[in-house]
């Protein structure tokens, strides 16, 4: 085959113009990131008018549905995750965009990992969760161990790496261990406890395993392994029991062994459960359903419209850590819905539109 081969993904639909300069605006912004480590100050220039050309010609892409251009009929998934990977598409845009990941499914398993990636780092760990459970059932459900290079069994490899991309996600966002320094000298531990009451993780690292496990039955019981030297900063639900290498470590608020400066530093965070967010909300305000996608992330459902919402739409909620601390649960001293609601637009920091899976109460 002579010359190039102007390839995005696997699939049809994909934004080529879009895709192709977030690409190179995501390349420049490592490049820069390498240029300052190195001390190549004399190319920082260079780089920066080029970015800055790239995301002036990007804003002329954005549409009422997303990031567009006329390559396409419709807003592709593929191009609206990188544009909130690179920095390209502010938080501004997010609710539109999420509506795109949401609901467009145009990409292969290999971009497949870049559209999760922009779920997460928007923040919405369950709706990437819900999307790995969606496209991935068919391999799962397949008598076969590996995953495709393709959506069917029939196209291409059985066992294609890139399509591995859930792996890294899972590790790397819902069990939340990250490196914080070059060759793991010091980890993140920062797991989304409320996607699941119990979650089983192992990273391997240039020190050997760290190995995470948790289980929800009363409070929370932690067990974490390190190999030797590693340092940790490890978040923690409230009222948690933490052991490190099969040592009790944290309990009731303490460190075990009383040294706060040990390998392993605990941050204990207070938030209002789902369950009791629900229970409140749902019994106080009739119209108003609530319920958390993550601490911090709140949703409200509005099932009529005289608070000047559109009916079914869904209020996604960002408060800040001081708001989501209580002791008794934020809305109790709220009677009425109009009260109550005031009070959310009052202590949100931004509010956007979403359409998430409705929640199970139970």
């Amino acid at each position: 085959r002579s010359g190039s081969w102007d390839w995005p993904d696997w699939g049809k639909k994909a934004d080529m113009t879009a895709i192709e300069n977030a690409w190179v605006y995501y390349a420049l912004s490592a490049v820069e990131e390498m240029a300052e480590i190195t001390d190549k100050k004399e190319d920082l220039t260079f780089i920066a008018e080029r970015k800055e050309a790239i995301e002036e010609g990007y804003k002329s892409l954005w549409t009422e549905d997303g990031y567009k251009s006329k390559d396409v009929k419709k807003p592709d998934d593929r191009a609206n995750a990188l544009a909130v990977l690179t920095g390209l598409a502010d938080e501004e845009k997010y609710d539109t965009i999420l509506n795109v990941l949401t609901n467009t499914k145009n990409s292969s398993p290999y971009m497949e990992y870049y559209v999760l990636e922009a779920l997460c780092k928007m923040g919405e760990y369950d709706l990437a969760e819900q999307r790995i459970r969606d496209r991935y059932e068919g391999m799962v459900n397949e008598d076969y161990s590996t995953l495709w290079e393709f959506w069917n069994s029939w196209q291409g490899t059985m066992n294609h790496a890139w399509s591995g991309g859930p792996l890294v996600i899972m590790s790397k966002h819902f069990a939340g261990i990250t490196p914080m320094e070059a060759g793991y000298e010091k980890v993140k531990i920062e797991p989304q406890y409320a996607l699941s009451d119990r979650l089983s993780c192992t990273v391997p690292s240039v020190k050997g395993l760290i190995t995470l496990n948790y289980e929800k039955t009363d409070n929370y019981t932690i067990d974490l392994t390190l190999p030797e030297g590693m340092k940790a900063v490890l978040y923690v639900p409230a009222g948690a029991g933490v052991n490190i290498n099969s040592e009790p470590y944290y309990l009731n608020s303490e460190y075990v062994s009383g040294d706060k400066n040990a390998c392993v530093e605990i941050v204990e965070e207070t938030a209002v459960s789902q369950g009791e967010l629900c229970r409140v909300m749902c019994m106080k305000d009739d119209g108003i359903i609530v319920w958390t996608g993550k601490y911090g992330h709140i949703y409200v459902k509005h099932v009529n419209d005289d608070m000047g919402i559109s009916p079914l739409k869904t209020v996604v909620i960002e408060f800040s850590e001081s708001d989501l601390v209580a002791e008794e649960g934020i809305f109790t001293d709220f009677s009425d819905k109009e009260q109550s609601y005031s009070y959310i637009l009052e202590k949100a920091e931004n509010i956007r539109y979403t359409t998430p899976e409705e929640p199970t109460y139970g």
